[in-house]
């Protein structure tokens, strides 16, 4: 996948939006409104976008690096990745 396309897929999970620059973001089902899926996936393509514009591509694989490391450290704790509780941010 290129880094200006956006896949979005409904799962039982929530809304799976992949922009090939940070990787798969997961939107649990209660979390988000279904009506919204398209406005979600519209935004989710302007901000990738604007990291490959702004970044150099060493940025980018550590914004990579990182992300799959915040997401991992969540799921091992069950919690949710995109919270973004700033309890939660400051402790990683």
């Amino acid at each position: 996948m290129a880094d200006d396309e956006i896949f979005t897929a409904a799962t039982v999970q929530g809304l799976v939006v992949s922009t090939g620059i940070l990787g798969d973001l997961v939107l649990p089902a209660a979390t988000f409104d279904p009506e919204r899926a398209d406005e979600i996936r519209d935004l989710a393509a302007q901000a990738a976008v604007y990291v490959t514009q702004a970044r150099g591509p060493g940025t980018l694989r550590a914004y990579r690096s990182a992300w799959r490391q915040y997401d991992a450290w969540c799921t091992r704790l069950c919690l949710p990745t995109l919270s973004a509780d700033p309890r939660l941010v400051g402790i990683t």
